[in-house]
């Protein structure tokens, strides 16, 4: 049998790895980073730069986000995220967007309000967001976890 110790030691690996999320990780982290930028700024976005690394581009491109209305990619994630997530959720974000705020998001991807830049990280989950609207601006990093806020700047 397990000692006591070894056993505590893998449950809680399991407790920091397995956390409840709404489909591909990494479309949803996008969605927590723009849903905390916001906070932040106080207000809905006019232009957002989503710097990526190439493994969140790889892994986002195509991918459907979870509650968007059959939405794809980096953009319509951040979108979203900004415009209809709830960060408190964590992982789960995007579980209460409505219809009214999918449209909002079609809307403001229609404007073109986001754009997609390579982040040149030899970290492989790595992404800033940048928001603006008006004379406000906020940076938000999220470094090395889904979640992990490593920098946040006004």
């Amino acid at each position: 049998m397990l000692d006591e110790r070894i056993y505590e030691s893998y449950i809680g690996i399991l407790k920091e790895e397995m956390v409840p999320a709404m489909g591909c990780t990494e479309p949803i982290a996008l969605a927590y980073g723009a849903a905390r930028a916001r906070e932040v700024l106080g207000k809905e976005p006019e232009h957002i730069t989503a710097k990526c690394s190439g493994n969140i581009i790889k892994n986002v491109r195509c991918v459907i986000i979870p509650n968007s209305g059959g939405l794809t990619g980096i953009e319509a994630g951040v979108v979203l995220g900004a415009v209809a997530g709830n960060a408190s959720l964590n992982m789960e974000v995007l579980s209460n967007v409505n219809e009214f705020e999918r449209k909002r998001c079609r809307e403001l991807l229609d404007k073109k309000i986001c754009n997609v830049e390579l982040l040149d990280s030899p970290v492989v989950l790595h992404f800033i967001i940048e928001m603006q609207a008006g004379d406000d601006t906020v940076s938000l990093e999220i470094k090395y976890d889904h979640i992990n806020v490593t920098c946040c700047a006004r």
